[in-house]
């Protein structure tokens, strides 16, 4: 065996080419990171948004069942006391 011979057909990048491409993916995963961050991020404050919005519904019900409450309680005080009064003089 003589040696091999090498037939070169794929030229291969300089070091420059080679630096630049490399450059170019860095900067595509950078970007990607980013994108990455800011969906998780509005994902988390759409999260926070829904959480506050249904802690605030539930706070506005259930207030406003304690007042339904205490209302029926002050309307029936009210129709016993009606009731025991003797308007008949």
């Amino acid at each position: 065996m003589a040696g091999i011979k090498k037939f070169n057909w794929v030229r291969r990048p300089s070091t420059w080419e080679y630096a630049q491409a490399w450059n170019a993916q860095r900067k595509s995963m950078a970007q990607r990171f980013l994108d990455d961050g800011a969906v998780a991020s509005s994902a988390f404050l759409s999260a926070q948004s829904s959480l506050s919005a249904g802690m605030a519904t539930l706070a506005a019900q259930a207030s406003l069942t304690a007042a339904q409450k205490q209302l029926e309680a002050t309307k029936n005080q009210l129709s016993s006391i009606g009731n025991s009064l003797d308007v008949s003089a």
